[in-house]
């Protein structure tokens, strides 16, 4: 994850105090305990991010080894972000 967990305590506690300020949110429960869930929730996703770009990739690598003399000269790198997406759509993973 490319995030510290400082970072992430810190853009959720801005989130939080945002929604709170702007009214669009009223929280059932503590302002520290609304940070504490937006902080699992980030995690979580950038934990799926970084699982669903190691499976792209891996699934590229095979590909491209299957293709042998036929996957030379191919663009790697749209071939990641192709099965990507792929990976995203079928997984419901907002790409």
């Amino acid at each position: 994850m490319g995030i510290s967990q400082v970072q992430l305590q810190a853009v959720a506690k801005a989130v939080v105090d945002e929604l709170v300020r702007a009214d669009a949110i009223q929280l059932g429960s503590s302002h520290e305990a609304a940070e504490k869930a937006l902080v699992v929730e980030f995690e979580a996703y950038f934990k799926a991010a970084a699982e669903l770009e190691r499976d792209a990739e891996r699934t590229a690598d095979q590909h491209l080894k299957a293709a042998g003399r036929e996957g030379l000269g191919l663009d790697r790198r749209m071939i990641v972000r192709r099965i990507k997406e792929k990976l995203a759509e079928e997984r419901g993973f907002p790409a």
